[in-house]
């Protein structure tokens, strides 16, 4: 019997008694409940923005430079010429092609920042043809420096993997061999350019009326930023649509 009230004696002290709350303790926690929650609403609705990042002001836009400002073409002076040759001549062939332009130094100048764009695209070894010709990218480079030349890059956007890239085509080897700086390409290195800008240098909206649609276009920017000239070395390749690729389809790489 003793036992049994024990027992009893304890679990009623397990027992939960609830609590009472007055009138006035439920308003005033009600109330505070409903100020914060106005105070977040009205938080919410101050710092909402409609336009999001479109509202915001828009950077300036670069613009790339007259890399033709310093070239003249008088009448009277050839502005393409043509060699043929083998490999173990490339540079005879090299020089061949720049003497009736006036030679590199006609374009490069003492002290010239030179951009040199290969084509870089395809992992493939040089004897493929993919990719720019490794020794004709040395002979360029030789002639850079010969024009005075104070900083040669080398750069391309490679369709695949830009490493892989340079190295199998031993475009990565020659260039540093030859004292050349190689820019492989990463997301910082690439920037907005101005198509067009209005007369007072303000970014311009294209006019679909007069069929235009880009006012600005993201480039490989990083290494024109410093260039004073720019060259391209582009093999000449066959191409399923326009029989041969030549120079203008090798700026798509920046």
């Amino acid at each position: 019997m003793s036992k049994k009230n024990d027992t009893s004696s304890k679990d009623s002290s397990l027992e939960y008694e609830p609590r009472v709350v007055s009138r006035r303790e439920f308003l005033t926690r009600g109330g505070a409940t409903l100020g914060l929650a106005a105070a977040a609403s009205g938080a919410a609705w101050w710092l909402y923005d409609p336009k999001g990042n479109a509202g915001l002001a828009q950077p300036k836009p670069k613009r790339l430079k007259n890399f033709f400002a310093a070239v003249d073409y008088p009448a009277d002076a050839p502005r393409i010429s043509v060699v043929r040759g083998k490999q173990e001549s490339i540079a005879h062939m090299v020089a061949a092609a720049l003497d009736p332009l006036g030679g590199m130094e006609r374009f490069v100048k003492s002290g010239d920042n030179v951009l040199v764009k290969p084509n870089v695209g395809f992992q493939r070894a040089p004897n493929l043809g993919a990719t720019t010709n490794p020794e004709v990218l040395r002979h360029v480079i030789r002639k850079c420096r010969d024009a005075g030349a104070s900083k040669i890059v080398v750069a391309d956007n490679p369709i695949e993997s830009p490493a892989a890239c340079f190295a199998r085509s031993l475009i990565q080897s020659v260039s540093q061999e030859e004292g050349a700086q190689i820019m492989i390409p990463s997301k910082a290195h690439f920037e907005p350019i101005a198509i067009r800008l209005n007369p007072d240098g303000s970014r311009y909206q294209p006019d679909p009326a007069r069929n235009e649609a880009l006012g600005t276009w993201t480039i490989f920017w990083a290494p024109l930023a410093e260039a004073d000239k720019v060259i391209g070395i582009a093999p000449v390749k066959d191409h399923n649509l326009c029989s041969a690729s030549i120079t203008m389809k090798n700026w798509y790489g920046l």
